[in-house]
């Protein structure tokens, strides 16, 4: 939040999503991580849905699945008017 109120305005922000969490944390861990990027990324536009860093090797599929069920659901902004 702290960077997106100091640069948000002039540059992009992507990723976030905690890859730690998605490897070794719990289905509530990595949905929450999924969530506080979206909260933290998405207002004021100019945010890329992502993870912190590269998918490791030998991650399972089912995880990164389950962040983009996430990012799915609730990481759409509404339409313009």
């Amino acid at each position: 939040a702290e960077v997106k109120r100091l640069v948000g305005d002039r540059v992009c922000l992507i990723g976030n999503v905690n890859c730690g969490k998605l490897d070794t944390g719990t289905d509530e861990e990595v949905v929450e991580s999924a969530r506080y990027a979206l909260r933290h990324g998405m207002p004021g536009g100019g945010y890329i849905f992502s993870t912190s860093n590269c998918i490791y090797t030998g991650m399972r599929l089912a995880r990164y699945e389950l962040m983009l069920d996430v990012w799915r659901r609730e990481g759409n902004y509404p339409d313009a008017q």
